[in-house]
């Protein structure tokens, strides 16, 4: 597992100061894969945990599908496979469709509030100008 400071953090010194891009140079360069990157993320914003302790197994099912369709969009068995084959990560597709089916509405709620409440803290208190509100995502349960 990756070392992540967090993301949503902002230096004190930073946070009344002004940036000068003609003055931004580049001290050192850090390659981090995109699953890294995004795996910190995904775990900053507790979305590993909203299934809670007894949803463990699908809980990591869940993130691994996640990262897996971030960097290519496809089905779940084509998910499964290009995880199988690009990263050595074997899932049986039954207990992913399983574990699907635990996103229901009052989870991907939290997520989306979750992720709303990150957005805004990032922007800096938008108040909801800039991140749309939950009835306006359209990732609502619908049943």
């Amino acid at each position: 597992m990756p070392i992540c400071r967090s993301l949503f953090a902002v230096p004190r010194a930073l946070k009344h100061s002004v940036l000068i891009l003609a003055r931004v140079g580049e001290e050192a360069r850090l390659s981090v894969g995109l699953r890294d990157v995004m795996g910190c993320l995904y775990s900053e914003l507790g979305w590993d945990r909203l299934l809670g302790a007894r949803c463990r197994s699908a809980n990591r099912i869940i993130r691994e599908l996640v990262l897996a369709r971030l960097s290519q969009p496809q089905g779940k068995r084509a998910t499964v496979d290009a995880l199988a084959h690009q990263a050595g990560i074997t899932l049986n597709l039954d207990r992913v469709c399983q574990s699907m089916d635990c996103l229901d509405g009052p989870v991907i709620d939290k997520m989306c509030q979750i992720s709303c409440q990150a957005a805004e803290t990032l922007l800096g208190g938008t108040g909801g100008r800039v991140v749309p509100r939950l009835h306006d995502t359209g990732l609502r349960h619908r049943a």
